[in-house]
């Protein structure tokens, strides 16, 4: 573990030394890019340093209506609702469907959607081969909690076993988007924008807007129905929004996603073409981040002036997870650089 002072971008400052920084979840480069740098401060002096006040309130700020526009578009989404992190959003699903469903979550589900008192029913790893039979059990409606990417191991999320659930079931999907909303799906409009359900699969998608995106908030996007039901909970309406210069930055700065996407999608290529096929290397077409097998990787490159991330995850005494992460700000020496001591 090392103690920084400042946000790394392409590198990063350990001990007063640089390090090519290969780490992190900044995918899009955007907490050091200084065009968005200049829409946050704007941000500051149009809306100040936070308003404290519920959404319910008889003064509400048209930013959020114009931040969840922008996510509608860029999605295809038909309604969302935005709150002051993923997890918050995370939060006010699981207690929405909390006493509505039975709910269920995969293996990989992150903690920020597990409902009250982890009543949520943990399905096994081969959960996509048992469902239909789970679902023969169950006489209530049924929500699923899963994640897009499982951003350890680096695998995208096959959704073909949709096609199995009975039609007379009803079945709603919560999709975690947290690693790919903004850099996958149809121009970085993630798993609503691409993902097709059968008619009686109702979609929900959740993610935090803190890693592509570079914003400390999170949204919900899913049916009209669902996102005025949320906007009634008391969870929703006693919970303090995101800060609102950040989404004022969010709005302004949707060029700066879209030409920012581009630069990781050339980085991400001159990287695969570097590596060629290295089955060690664990990822999917277009993704930017790299499973690796060797535990050790990340110990020889330090000594070479290289920071992977390795780190036990979710919790302390889990097993060490090491992957390379490339980002929009690196440039062609860095990933030359990393390429020769692969």
């Amino acid at each position: 573990m090392y103690k920084i002072k400042a946000s790394p971008g392409r590198t990063v400052i350990i001990h007063e030394k640089p390090y090519l920084y290969f780490s992190g979840t900044a995918y899009l480069g955007i907490p050091q890019d200084p065009d968005f740098r200049q829409l946050v401060v704007e941000g500051f002096e149009r809306y100040g340093t936070n308003f404290g006040g519920s959404r319910l309130a008889n003064v509400r700020f048209d930013i959020f209506d114009k931040t969840e526009r922008v996510l509608l578009t860029l999605t295809g989404a038909p309604a969302a609702i935005s709150a002051s992190s993923g997890t918050a959003a995370g939060q006010l699903l699981a207690h929405y469907f909390f006493d509505k469903a039975v709910m269920l979550a995969t293996p990989d589900a992150h903690p920020s959607m597990m409902p009250p008192g982890h009543t949520a029913r943990k399905l096994s790893h081969n959960w996509t081969n048992e469902l239909p039979q789970i679902l023969e059990s169950i006489h209530e409606p049924v929500v699923l909690f899963c994640n897009a990417v499982n951003v350890l191991n680096v695998r995208k999320t096959d959704f073909s076993w949709m096609d199995k659930i009975p039609k007379d079931k009803s079945f709603t999907l919560v999709v975690d988007d947290s690693h790919f909303l903004g850099i996958g799906g149809k121009n970085g409009g993630g798993t609503y924008s691409v993902l097709k359900t059968p008619a009686h699969v109702e979609l929900v998608v959740v993610s935090s807007l803190g890693k592509a995106f570079g914003v400390p908030a999170g949204i919900i996007l899913g049916t009209e129905a669902l996102i005025e039901g949320l906007w009634r909970t008391p969870l929703f309406g006693g919970g303090s929004p995101t800060v609102l210069a950040y989404l004022h930055a969010f709005v302004k700065g949707q060029f700066i996603y879209e030409k920012n996407r581009l630069q990781l999608q050339k980085n991400i290529a001159q990287f695969r073409n570097g590596i060629q096929e290295r089955p060690e290397l664990q990822t999917f077409e277009g993704y930017p981040v790299f499973s690796v097998k060797d535990e050790n990787l990340a110990d020889r490159l330090f000594k070479k002036d290289i920071l992977l991330s390795s780190f036990p995850y979710p919790s302390p005494t889990s097993p060490r997870i090491t992957r390379i992460v490339i980002n929009s700000l690196h440039e062609e020496g860095d990933i030359e650089t990393l390429l020769s001591h692969l």
